[in-house]
């Protein structure tokens, strides 16, 4: 009997049948395996490699999308306390802030939270995973970040995974359960296997490539000048020769576009009278290339999650930007944290303490002033003793200036 089948046999045997509400022990294998699923024949997503090396580092849009979330991310602290989003019990000194925190706290000696966080988020958004390893536990613990082109999970029979492979040329080293964090976001096919954004925009990406290569390699080696001047044939081969020489030496490359370049006609055919100029203008479909460029660009920045306006500012005013900056943290950021901050209390938060932790959102301005409050009704709220002066501060944005009276409030809306 197959793998296959004793597997469902025993699912089917460990059925209950009895007054209780039947309950079913599920075997990780039958219920994840691709086998049950018919083979897919769409195109194969990206592998963490090649998502790093043809996406990420080859493809500006890509890079400053996930820089975009990256540097967001990064920039904030992660605090750490026994109630979870509660400010007033924070504890600076437990061991998730002392890993995860500011400084003097540090994941290990050679890195610092920040830049810990910028790693992971950043692997995370490309290759759909990140790791850390765990070494030591509760106060002495520390993190060290895994290269996330690296990560094998090691499926088991119980549970999704059993240990973490990390590749190092030929050789493979296991992690076992409790050693390390491993975050992945499951994919469709298989929710073992990790999904990221850039599979579904891999043939936007790859156009963009494509594009970039091609003007690239027009503005490095093409020739077409802005007009060609046309003459009868040279009388001698030397002559033939050295104008060949020249057109290699003098016209090539990008510094010298727009220089015009000597074609001989033989016996003057085609040419209207003694030198006959003809302009070349861009082709249809050269002149296209903007527009395709610039509809690739759009569709990375939607599979990423991030504003064509947070790349390019050239359509950005000051009427839409508040907007524009808070749905990308409510649509994008926000959920993203959520995700983190979830594996980091269930995976991490119990070896190195008892309390758990997330990110801190109370500098992030967009996200205090989302708050319906009218500037107008300030005055009247704060009379009424319906909020204090400093919830007024916050409202208008100006809780972190110089002392506010009930007056100044009143001045300010």
């Amino acid at each position: 009997m197959s793998r296959h089948w004793q597997s469902l046999a025993r699912a089917q045997e460990s059925v209950v049948t009895t007054r209780a509400p039947a309950t079913m022990r599920r075997d990780a294998f039958t219920t994840t395996s691709e086998s049950l699923w018919p083979p897919r024949t769409a195109l194969s997503p990206y592998d963490p490699a090649g998502a790093i090396k043809d996406a990420y580092e080859a493809n500006v849009w890509v890079y400053g999308c996930v820089r975009a979330i990256t540097d967001a991310l990064a920039g904030l602290h992660f605090v750490a306390g026994p109630n979870l989003h509660d400010y007033s019990t924070l504890r600076p000194s437990s061991g998730l802030a002392r890993l995860l925190g500011p400084p003097p706290g540090s994941p290990n000696p050679e890195l610092s939270a920040r830049r810990l966080w910028a790693h992971a988020v950043a692997s995370y958004v490309v290759t759909g995973q990140f790791g850390w390893e765990v070494t030591g536990a509760g106060p002495s613990a520390q993190l060290w970040p895994l290269p996330s082109s690296s990560l094998r999970p090691q499926a088991g029979t119980t549970s999704y995974f059993e240990g973490l492979g990390v590749v190092n040329g030929s050789d493979t080293r296991t992690l076992r359960k409790g050693s390390y964090v491993y975050v992945w976001r499951p994919s469709l096919g298989d929710i073992r296997k990790p999904e990221s954004a850039l599979s579904a925009a891999r043939l936007d990406v790859d156009v963009s490539l494509m594009q970039d290569r091609y003007d690239h390699a027009f503005l490095r080696n093409d020739s077409r000048p802005a007009s060609i001047i046309v003459h009868e044939a040279f009388a001698e081969v030397d002559e033939r020769d050295a104008f060949r020489s020249q057109f290699v030496s003098t016209f090539g490359g990008v510094a010298n576009a727009g220089k015009p370049v000597f074609v001989e006609a033989e016996g003057g055919e085609g040419v209207a009278g003694a030198v006959d100029i003809k302009p070349v203008g861009i082709s249809q479909k050269d002149s296209e290339s903007i527009a395709r460029s610039r509809a690739k660009a759009l569709a990375i920045c939607a599979a990423l999650g991030v504003p064509f306006s947070r790349l390019d500012s050239s359509e950005r005013t000051y009427a839409n930007a508040e907007t524009e900056d808070r749905t990308f943290w409510e649509a994008r950021l926000l959920p993203l944290l959520g995700e983190l901050e979830d594996e980091i209390n269930t995976q991490l938060a119990p070896i190195v303490g008892s309390e758990v932790g997330w990110f801190d959102l109370r500098s992030i301005r967009v996200l205090r002033q989302s708050r319906r409050l009218d500037r107008e009704d300030l005055p009247r709220l704060i009379d009424a003793g319906i909020i204090t002066v400093d919830e007024a501060r916050d409202a208008i944005g100006i809780g972190d200036e110089a002392p506010t009276t009930t007056r100044s409030v009143r001045a300010v809306s």
